[in-house]
């Protein structure tokens, strides 16, 4: 089952700054300026089920599974359309905002990229 469904809208200049890091930040389309030079900004959706370990992220054609997710990941997606996406698959989350994902590869991010989040045990 899907539970997040987005769209990107646009790429910050700096947004892809991160990707010699592995991952990339998810922000709603409205995020501030300052945040949004190093974001990928998203429409705004409904987080109808909570996010939990084992779920699954699909950007364009590739799929992830969650490996460890942070505390405030849920609110923040909720209220600001903001997560912080990490190709590390740690099993410990390093920041409260945090959703780790394996496999490691990066996926390829183009305006008009859809992003859906899926509860593993309502595929």
């Amino acid at each position: 089952m899907d539970v997040y469904t987005s769209e990107v809208v646009n790429i910050g200049i700096n947004a892809l700054d991160f990707l010699g890091e592995k991952m990339i930040i998810l922000f709603g389309e409205d995020a501030p300026l300052d945040l949004a030079k190093f974001s990928i900004l998203i429409k705004y959706s409904n987080l109808l089920l909570p996010l939990e370990k084992d779920d699954f992220v699909i950007i364009g054609d590739s799929k992830y599974t969650i490996t460890s997710i942070g505390e405030e990941v849920n609110v923040n997606l909720s209220e600001l359309g903001h997560v912080v996406l990490k190709f590390d698959a740690s099993i410990e989350p390093m920041l409260p905002g945090n959703i780790h994902v394996s496999p490691t590869d990066l996926p390829n991010v183009v305006s008009g990229t859809q992003i859906i989040f899926k509860k593993r045990w309502l595929t």
